[in-house]
């Protein structure tokens, strides 16, 4: 961090990552099995903030098909058959295990920041979605204030500018 800048919030997204908010920056920085991750972006410069479903990771089911296949062949080719049969169980067992794994686990979630230059976006564990949600308003805050009776809209009715006259709060 710089000198001018000051550490506002930290937030661990659990999976081997953490966003980092200063008065200045929004940082990521993360691991994936490729090496490290490092964004970031002034806080003045997000545009959107966005919450979207991360794809479960498809490697234990593939490896449980696999495995399924596996046990299948080892029971067929082995000469004993009691000794291919529980072979064949043990390696179905764990299939099936990998299989679970897939189908129970739920898919992650991911917070993106956007920026005119790209974004700066990691994964959030379901147990941190209530301090991501945090993070995001407070950058919300910071990046785009909100002021009472600013220029925006000297009429002072509530409703933002340029809408209809006949829909506001309350009114609909």
């Amino acid at each position: 961090m710089a000198d001018s800048e000051e550490l506002i919030s930290e937030v661990d997204s659990g999976d081997d990552g953490r966003f980092v908010l200063t008065n200045l920056r929004l940082i990521y920085q993360g691991r994936t099995a490729d090496g490290a991750i490092f964004s970031a972006a002034g806080v003045k410069d997000v545009t959107a903030i966005e919450f979207g479903r991360r794809p479960r990771d498809a490697r234990s089911a593939w490896w449980g098909v696999v495995g399924l296949l596996a046990a299948i062949a080892v029971w067929q080719v082995t000469t004993n058959e009691t000794i291919g049969a529980i072979a064949g169980a043990v390696v179905a067992g764990i299939s099936l295990l990998l299989l679970a794994d897939y189908w129970f686990r739920p898919a992650g979630l991911i917070l993106r920041f956007g920026t005119p230059g790209g974004s700066v976006e990691g994964p959030v564990s379901g147990k941190r979605i209530h301090d991501a949600e945090a993070l995001a308003a407070r950058v919300q805050q910071l990046g785009h204030p909100v002021r009472a009776g600013s220029g925006s809209n000297p009429g002072g009715t509530g409703r933002p500018p340029g809408g209809s006259p006949g829909i506001g709060p309350g009114l609909g």
